[in-house]
């Protein structure tokens, strides 16, 4: 599921990180300890929430929505860039879309058949008839 803290460590990147090099150095290690992880969880996301049959086709229709993203996200954040002299608004923006998609991750889960959900659960070993 995705971390709130997703979000947050975009908000530290321009909050905390123009105290020093050091502190702005930290803030971006956070982001990027917090953003790789949901790529490794795509295919199982997608036979999940899709089914298996297509799992393969779906898992390609989300890797290439990430690499259209990254294309678009460089051009939107130059252009805020130019706009307002500052990045700080595509570090806020990424960290407001960033909160976003784990509420709607939430939102997903909670709103998740039966079926998924007794999936998603983990049985002890011991528990196991």
């Amino acid at each position: 599921m995705l971390s709130p803290w997703r979000g947050v460590g975009p908000f530290l990147v321009v909050a905390v990180g123009q105290i020093s090099g050091a502190w702005f150095a930290f803030t971006l290690v956070l982001v990027y300890f917090t953003w790789g992880e949901i790529y490794s969880l795509f295919p199982s996301t997608a036979a999940d929430y899709f089914g298996t049959r297509h799992a393969t086709s779906n898992y390609a229709v989300l890797y290439t929505a990430k690499g259209v993203a990254s294309i678009i996200g460089g051009w939107v954040d130059a252009l805020l860039y130019e706009q307002s002299g500052s990045w700080a608004m595509g570090f806020y923006g990424s960290a407001a879309m960033a909160l976003i998609a784990a509420g709607m991750a939430v939102g997903l889960r909670a709103n998740a058949s039966p079926k998924a959900r007794a999936a998603s659960l983990v049985t002890p070993v011991g528990a196991r008839s």
